[in-house]
């Protein structure tokens, strides 16, 4: 089990918290002072999407992940009323750890102030040589039938250990090869919840989500084995208790990935 000792720190230009075994005070103020210039000196942009960019940055000769937050829209709006999002990727990503599922331990998630608007910062371990899942199956075709259980056990784990987030799509799903093995990692699930309640819709919504985007680089053999793998880890777990309760999961589970990718 890993446990993140976390600090907070405040300024009149930001305000965040910090992975004490990474920063200290003083280091984690110079990286955020005048709208975190330091952190994103000669930062190398690896996407940008409508409400985020993520960046491979650079400090004391280590990589990091970090994203920007863009506050458009009702996202400005929820980043007031609710907890800002970084921080609730940041206590995702301790408490997947504590749980012993792999994520990139978090390092710093903050608010600076720059040019006047509020920017939120996320700041992880730098995963090298990782895609997102479905960009991975899409890549690899040969590895479909050995990627396929080993998705099944990780998502049924992630649901065993309590967990469920809405934002679990294959996005948030890393596959990195490491001297021959497939590292699975989870990344950005901020506003985490408990599968505790309605743990068979939650499970379904788990698969369905993270399988979405998935489904399109599959035959619809592989697909048809995904699912029924799916369910047998659920089976096991003791989630469901019967297999004649395969084909109500089959059915359910294709409905929600069919409207998720309409």
């Amino acid at each position: 089990m890993t446990v993140i000792a976390t600090r907070r720190v405040a300024t009149a230009h930001c305000r965040g918290l910090y992975n004490t075994s990474r920063f200290n005070e003083a280091e984690v103020r110079d990286l955020l002072a005048n709208g975190a210039a330091q952190l994103f000196r000669g930062a190398d942009l690896l996407s940008e999407t409508g409400n985020a960019r993520s960046y491979r940055v650079h400090v004391a000769g280590t990589a990091y992940f970090a994203k920007q937050v863009l506050l458009r829209g009702w996202h400005r709006l929820a980043d007031r009323l609710w907890q800002p999002s970084v921080y609730g990727c940041y206590h995702a990503a301790g408490r997947l750890l504590a749980a012993g599922l792999r994520t990139p331990p978090p390092i710093l998630a903050a608010i600076v102030a720059h040019e006047g608007q509020r920017q939120p910062v996320l700041v992880t371990d730098f995963c090298a040589e990782a895609e997102e899942l479905d960009a991975f199956a899409q890549h690899h075709p040969e590895l479909h039938r050995e990627l396929i259980p080993e998705l099944a056990d990780l998502l049924a784990e992630f649901h065993h250990r309590g967990f469920y987030s809405r934002h679990l799509r294959s996005a948030n799903l890393l596959v990195q090869l490491l001297h021959g093995q497939r590292l699975y990692w989870f990344i950005d699930l901020e506003r985490m919840g408990s599968s505790r309640w309605w743990p068979r819709r939650a499970f379904r919504s788990t698969v369905s989500r993270a399988c979405a985007d998935l489904f399109p680089h599959l035959t619809p053999t592989d697909r048809q084995f995904l699912l029924t793998t799916c369910f047998d880890r659920a089976l096991k777990r003791n989630l469901y208790t019967r297999p004649s309760q395969l084909e109500d999961f089959l059915a359910r589970t294709r409905g929600e990935i069919a409207r998720r990718q309409d």
